[in-house]
């Protein structure tokens, strides 16, 4: 490695960071005019960086990425991915939600990035439901073991009402 490549890469690096740092300033002055004029400069940065986003990776990606984003953020607010149960309230936010994630998913499925996120938007959406399940199986009451309460059972696996000969046929 010879010292004079060296220096010339690094000299290279210099005056690309030279125009980076014109060009932050460019930049800065464009979204100070944009404010000027009543603009929401937050909002023109984030809209910004989402085509920058989408001209990166490409439409469909970013929609299946917002899909899971939706699932997780709902998921998060609300406790669970869709308000399905019947003894659920349903506030109008709640209604919102689900209905934006179920637009959401709709218009990812439309591509196989999209199917994929629906995919595991699902499996958490089970998985939830069977902790759930689980949960509330846990925490019910549980009977006392009583013997006369569930009748013996013959080879044919009906209910047998005696205790005597009730296997045999």
């Amino acid at each position: 490695m010879s010292n004079s490549r060296l220096k010339s890469f690094i000299d290279r690096v210099l005056r690309l960071k030279e125009e980076e740092d014109t060009i932050k300033a460019d930049i800065r002055e464009v979204y100070a005019e944009m404010k000027g004029e009543g603009y929401d400069k937050t909002a023109a940065g984030q809209l910004v960086a989402y085509l920058r986003k989408v001209e990166k990776k490409g439409r469909e990606e970013i929609e299946a990425a917002n899909t899971v984003f939706d699932l997780y953020l709902n998921e998060y607010e609300n406790g669970t991915a869709l308000a399905t149960h019947t003894h659920e309230q349903k506030s109008p936010e709640n209604e919102y939600a689900n209905a934006k994630l179920i637009e959401t998913v709709a218009a990812g499925m439309q591509t196989e990035v999209g199917r994929k996120a629906l995919i595991t938007a699902l499996d958490i959406m089970i998985e939830n439901e069977e902790s759930s399940v689980s949960s509330a199986a846990s925490q019910a009451p549980q009977p006392e073991a009583d013997e006369k309460a569930v009748p013996p059972f013959n080879k044919r696996g009906t209910a047998s009402l005696s205790s005597e000969g009730g296997d045999e046929e």
